[in-house]
């Protein structure tokens, strides 16, 4: 009889919490610190299935629409791609001077970017016809004949937690994309904003050590969404050991779309075949930054609080060298590239907030948006964020990524690393 009122009084507890309680997918909880964009909000709960939606532009998105999606599923056989057209990569480390490299949570990924200059490249022989693009060599005969070599310069590197690219109907652990730009200036086919490319590794998960390249990222990893952590002083990421050895570099390489909204088109996508691995421990803490959230209103607080509007920044209220500025994925990338308009650009790099175009830093280091429209969201703003009004705590982890899309009988290339295609490409660009 005991256990029985037992069983009943734990059910009556448990909804009564729940009632008080809400679990929110990685993204979307109340207590996420990432500032709101404009176009269509997304999330993966049900892995880009119901991705239709417009960007800042009201420009509909590509991810239900488009022919060459990404990411696929990659077959056992496809097209040995000739030796003489092999790309190659040359990725020195990173080193942190402790504020150069940015390690972010941006509600969707685990991103990183750094300010100061890196001499990270990759060499991608291409078509050499003037009006051609990064994609075009796909098409071509698999002789150097009409080629060039072009140099991808790289622009961020994030995580997706379950590998979103498959091998022949099998999925891995986790998925590194490191996103690479070739400027319009060695590819004039390409818009003025360049042409990217995306280099995708898979991971293995394995008892023992940790994988040592990417040891100090790791233990930096922000968990609350919208923040930022710089990587302390002297610490590295081997961005050339996280690949295989350049024996093992054997890739897939076909044409694709970003995997998040809006999915543009006219990618080239390079996916190793040699998977790299990570240990547990690693691995547990990826999983629990981009874990889903159990979100509870605080009993001092019911009110509603008012959501940031298109082009609003607030301030973290983070100590040390958290202590920044909110910045959206495209703000960053616009900021960087100093990009002045967004006429003639692909969708991919537009920039969706118009007030950024006025920015300065102030004595602190911290970027202040000089707008007028939204000058008063710096700190002692009356708008209150949802943070301050819940409790976010871990509640189950989650993966955050892309399903695989149909092929649509695209020319897919496997490209056989060895000895003798490094001795080739060298001559192609000598």
């Amino acid at each position: 009889m005991c256990g029985h009122v037992l069983l009943i009084l734990g059910v009556v507890l448990a909804l009564a919490a729940a009632s008080e309680a809400c679990v929110y997918k990685y993204g979307t909880s109340p207590g996420s610190e990432a500032p709101s964009v404009s176009g269509t909000s997304w999330d993966y709960k049900v892995m880009g299935d119901d991705w239709s939606g417009v960007d800042g532009h009201n420009k509909s998105w590509s991810c239900m629409s488009g022919l060459h999606q990404s990411p696929i599923d990659l077959p056992v056989s496809a097209h040995i791609g000739d030796p003489s057209l092999i790309s190659k990569w040359s990725y020195p480390s990173l080193i942190s001077n402790g504020s150069n490299i940015e390690v972010i949570n941006n509600g969707h990924a685990i991103q990183v970017e750094w300010t100061s200059n890196y001499e990270g490249s990759m060499d991608i022989v291409a078509d050499a016809s003037p009006a051609a693009t990064i994609t075009d060599i796909l098409s071509m005969p698999d002789t150097s004949e009409g080629t060039k070599v072009v140099t991808a310069r790289p622009l961020q590197f994030h995580f997706h937690t379950g590998s979103e690219h498959f091998m022949d109907g099998d999925a891995l652990a986790m998925e590194m994309h490191i996103v690479s730009r070739v400027p319009h200036s060695e590819m004039p086919g390409c818009p003025e904003a360049g042409c990217l490319t995306v280099t995708a590794v898979l991971f293995k998960v394995r008892e023992g050590p940790c994988n040592a390249a990417l040891k100090d990222l790791f233990t930096s990893l922000p968990m609350e969404e919208g923040t930022i952590n710089f990587l302390s002083e002297g610490a590295t990421i081997d961005l050339g050991k996280v690949l295989p050895s350049k024996e093992k570099r054997s890739y897939y390489q076909y044409a694709g779309s970003l995997t998040t909204p809006p999915c543009s088109e006219g990618l080239l996508w390079h996916v190793l075949d040699e998977a790299s691995h990570i240990s547990w421990k690693q691995y547990r803490a990826l999983l629990m930054a981009v874990s889903d959230k159990d979100c509870t209103l605080k009993a001092e607080d019911t009110s509603k609080v008012p959501r940031a509007s298109t082009g609003q920044m607030q301030y973290l209220r983070s100590s040390g060298s958290l202590q920044n500025l909110h910045r959206s994925h495209t703000a960053q990338r616009a900021l960087r590239s100093s990009l002045s308009s967004s006429e003639g650009m692909p969708q991919y790099l537009e920039v969706v907030v118009s007030e950024l175009k006025s920015l300065q830093r102030d004595r602190q280091g911290v970027l202040v948006l000089q707008s007028s429209a939204v000058r008063h969201l710096t700190a002692g703003s009356d708008l209150q964020k949802h943070k301050d009004t819940y409790v976010c705590v871990a509640y189950a982890y989650s993966q955050n990524r892309r399903l695989p899309q149909p092929s649509n009988d695209r020319m897919i290339k496997y490209f056989e690393a060895s000895k003798e295609s490094d001795m080739i490409a060298e001559a192609i660009k000598a």
